[in-house]
């Protein structure tokens, strides 16, 4: 509602009842109305681009495409089946899902995402990897040569490959492991016994951990910066590139044949890790 009565402001400054009786039709057509998520959002894009103050940001070329899974929480609607997790409740909770993709760009100076993509859950059933797998094809499918779409804990990064897509950046876990080649089926060692079947490479880790009693190190990294940033702490990078999905990633694909053509596919594709050690975080 402000947010109308802001906009009306401009064009019906001293016409206060008129703008009252807009605000209260505004407010009925959200709530009682049916409309086109893709069609709002495409005039949106328009009315955005038409202004020319909106100006998309870009890191080396490529327009960045922020993605996110959340929902609107419903506890006390009994036909929602679809849940969420709380982290104040510390449990699941009845929810609306959904799946959103913006663009990040600038406004006179203030970082603006202006959104383009929502995808809808389904209310009737609780199903949080059918939901996850409609954001991941959408997003593939929307993506062009020019963009990069930046993926936060949430999502996974074979999911994300299995589904499609090809340039983004995702948060890894902190034990996290990787390949130093494409993995390779080991010669046969005795004479008894089936031939080996599973590929293996040597294990990439980009940071140290503990396993039981004994320290896992961490690989050298291929390249590696420090520079200080505008509040004068150092910062200290580490990228490893490249590097190479684990046997036991592709695990989750499963052994039918064209899960068999999926793994040697991704087998061979090489990806880049790169730890970033802040003073502010752990």
């Amino acid at each position: 509602m402000p947010a109308v009565e802001q906009y009306l402001n401009q064009y019906l400054p001293d016409d206060e009842i008129e703008r009252a009786a807009r605000s209260r039709r505004a407010a009925k057509a959200v709530t009682y109305g049916q409309y086109n998520l893709n069609e709002l959002l495409e005039q949106l894009n328009q009315i955005v681009k038409s202004s020319n103050h909106w100006q998309p940001t870009k890191v080396q070329g490529y327009c960045l495409k922020p993605v996110d899974m959340t929902a609107y929480k419903r506890s006390r609607v009994k036909a929602v089946k679809s849940k969420t997790y709380d982290s104040d409740a510390r449990r699941a909770l009845p929810g609306v899902p959904f799946g959103l993709m913006a663009t990040t760009g600038k406004v006179a100076g203030q970082r603006v995402a202006i959104l383009e993509m929502i995808t809808c859950g389904e209310i009737g059933q609780n199903q949080p990897a059918q939901e996850m797998e409609k954001v991941y094809k959408k997003v593939a499918s929307l993506l062009t040569s020019e963009d990069i779409a930046i993926l936060d804990a949430g999502f996974s990064l074979i999911e994300a490959m299995i589904y499609g897509m090809v340039q983004f950046v995702i948060r890894l876990a902190k034990n996290c492991t990787f390949g130093r080649k494409p993995g390779e089926i080991p010669p046969r060692t005795a004479s008894k016994g089936p031939d080996p079947s599973r590929h293996q490479a040597e294990i990439v880790r980009p940071l140290a951990r503990q396993h039981g009693q004994r320290t896992l190190a961490k690989t050298e990294a291929d390249e590696s910066f420090t520079f200080t940033n505008q509040a004068g702490q150092e910062i200290h990078v580490e990228v490893w590139h490249p590097v190479y999905l684990l046997e036991r990633q592709l695990d989750r694909l499963g052994e039918t044949p064209q899960a068999q053509r999926l793994k040697k596919k991704l087998r061979k594709v090489p990806l880049k890790v790169v730890v970033i050690h802040h003073p502010d975080y752990e």
